[in-house]
């Protein structure tokens, strides 16, 4: 007498996801660690897609594949998580540039332009200094105007490792009172 018996696989359930470590803008889901996570059965978390490298920043919700132990009484599940994703990517950068630096520069350039005489700049009473660190600095003397821009150097390209290298300098002659001067990098 033969008897068959049929296996019916069961689909494994989460009672909590595991958690997503968070990444860097511009980093794949491989750089993210999947930690915790409580399935039903015995078995291992990885990300679907890990070579997927978000094209936000924030939250980024991202398909994971559970993969069972038991894999001849359990399925594959899938589940999702959130990644958290730091930084700006390229495109966030560029958006965020354009939209609020050019809009700030061009606004106290119209301002400038409407009311030059608000604005004593570059003039022998009144000498403005940009001395930030990493900055031009402009001096105006009463008919020249020095330009220095700092220079730096490192040997590791280690993000706290730049030291002084000295200053590029360029004089040019002060021909009106209010004088603006534009650098610009090929």
């Amino acid at each position: 007498h033969l008897q068959f018996v049929s296996a019916v696989k069961d689909t494994p359930t989460f009672s909590a996801p595991p958690v997503a470590q968070q990444i860097t803008a511009g980093q794949s889901l491989a750089m993210s660690a999947l930690t915790g996570g409580t399935p039903s059965t015995a078995g291992t978390f990885t990300f679907t897609d890990p070579s997927i490298v978000p094209s936000t920043t924030g939250n980024y919700a991202a398909d994971v594949t559970f993969t069972p132990t038991d894999t001849a009484n359990y399925f594959t599940a899938y589940t999702t998580v959130n990644v958290t994703v730091l930084g700006y990517t390229q495109a966030e950068y560029d958006a965020n540039y354009t939209a609020g630096q050019i809009a700030g520069f061009t606004e106290g350039q119209s301002d400038v332009i409407a009311n030059p005489a608000a604005h004593n700049l570059y003039t022998a009473d009144s000498i403005q200094d940009l001395k930030s660190a990493g900055q031009l600095m402009i001096q105006a003397g009463a008919t020249t105007v020095n330009l220095t821009l700092p220079i730096n150097k490192n040997s590791t390209l280690a993000p706290d490792s730049w030291v002084p290298a000295g200053n590029l300098q360029l004089l040019l002659d002060k021909t009106a009172n209010k004088e603006f001067y534009r650098i610009t990098f090929p």
